[in-house]
């Protein structure tokens, strides 16, 4: 359940950057909505990358100790266009510790359509 953790990121989305006027929908809540398999990217999430010279980041604290057995991505995919969008590489880090392989995990484009499932998974 969504509200058992808090969920933050930096930069929180688009709306830090000045032309958005603050109206980008494409806000952190759209990784929880749960409408995962679309090409309607008000349903996405989409944050400036390297803004103002800092690494994005995306945390979850479950306030208290928590098994997490696995973390099931879906990419940017709002067209075959814009897939580039998406991340290309993530590390995770538990308690502060790295838990990624050297290097990071991979994580796949989106295909640009919405015709089937495409989440990546990753697993401990």
């Amino acid at each position: 359940d969504a509200s058992d953790f808090d969920l933050a990121a930096d930069p929180p989305d688009l709306n830090v950057l000045d032309d958005t006027g603050g109206e980008d929908d494409r806000t952190l809540d759209k990784l929880l909505n749960g409408r995962n398999v679309t090409t309607d990217d008000v349903d996405m999430w989409l944050a400036p990358l390297d803004w103002e010279g800092r690494t994005n980041v995306v945390k979850i604290d479950f306030g208290s100790a928590t098994r997490v057995s696995g973390l099931r991505l879906w990419n940017y995919n709002k067209s075959l266009e814009d897939t580039y969008r998406g991340v290309r590489c993530l590390r995770i880090l538990a308690d502060g510790k790295e838990v990624s392989p050297t290097g990071g995990h991979l994580v796949p484009k989106a295909p640009g359509v919405d015709a089937f499932d495409f989440s990546h998974l990753i697993e401990r």
